[in-house]
């Protein structure tokens, strides 16, 4: 939480799983919220995410079947943290 808002972050991700523990911990702990959206990666992004360290209150990892690209993972991303947590007052991107 971050002035009383309460903060979310979709991550999206393609073929990161060599990065993708780094970005999660590197998400700062007023975060309340972060979802990450892994597109349908050819790697263990998903399995890689699920597993990292975080200092965030929630963190969700969801998969797409077929990659659709950025917008395709932003557009859920944002509508699971609404449809998940709809407290939330604030939501915020940063790449995975």
């Amino acid at each position: 939480m971050f002035l009383g808002a309460k903060i979310a972050v979709v991550m999206p991700a393609y073929n990161e799983a060599d990065k993708i523990a780094a970005a999660i911990a590197a998400v700062p702990a007023l975060v309340d919220v972060l979802v990450v959206i892994d597109d349908a990666s050819r790697d263990d992004t998903a399995s890689c995410a699920a597993m990292a360290p975080h200092q965030v209150g929630v963190c969700e990892v969801i998969s797409h079947a077929q990659n659709g690209g950025v917008g395709a993972s932003l557009s859920t991303g944002y509508a699971q943290v609404l449809a998940r947590h709809p407290d939330v007052d604030v939501i915020a991107v940063m790449a995975g």
